[in-house]
């Protein structure tokens, strides 16, 4: 039975892992790395495969490093997430669309605001652009998209 009565000295600690990651923080000085996922994705220097983890075996690993030649150091990231399906892709498109929000859809944008949509529409990166292409986006941000497909024929 949970919580057990102990008069208050019996403390618990619960590991939980979401799997989602999160966005850059804007008000912070933290590190921003929208913008080095987005140059790997360009680039073409990241690597999505399945986790090999006991406690993750249902999640997707990855491994980017900003390959644009911008930086002194180059660090090698590691991300891990969830993978919903093709489904989670183009809906998630369909979704900032219909609420006006089609900013949100640049790739760079998107790698900062919501990593997690960001490596999907990569692992789904074809559908994606066939969603975009229906839908009422700006000439400029399927351009954007194609670059990021051409980095991606270099990382498979």
């Amino acid at each position: 039975r949970f919580p057990k009565d102990d008069g208050g000295k019996q403390k618990v600690m619960i590991k939980y892992f979401p799997n989602r990651l999160w966005q850059d923080k804007f008000y912070t000085n933290l590190e921003k790395l929208g913008t080095q996922r987005y140059e790997a994705a360009v680039h073409g220097s990241y690597q999505i495969y399945p986790s090999s983890h006991r406690d993750n075996l249902d999640a997707l690993e990855l491994f980017y490093a900003d390959g644009s030649g911008k930086r002194k150091d180059v660090n090698i990231r590691h991300e891990l997430y969830l993978d919903y399906g093709v489904d989670e892709a183009t809906s998630y498109a369909r979704h900032v669309v219909s609420m006006q929000e089609t900013y949100r859809l640049y790739p760079e944008v998107l790698a900062g605001v919501d990593p997690h949509a960001f490596w999907s529409a990569i692992l789904w990166l074809e559908p994606f652009i066939e969603t975009l292409k229906v839908l009422d986006v700006p000439s400029d941000l399927l351009k954007e998209w194609k670059l990021v497909n051409a980095g991606k024929k270099k990382s498979a």
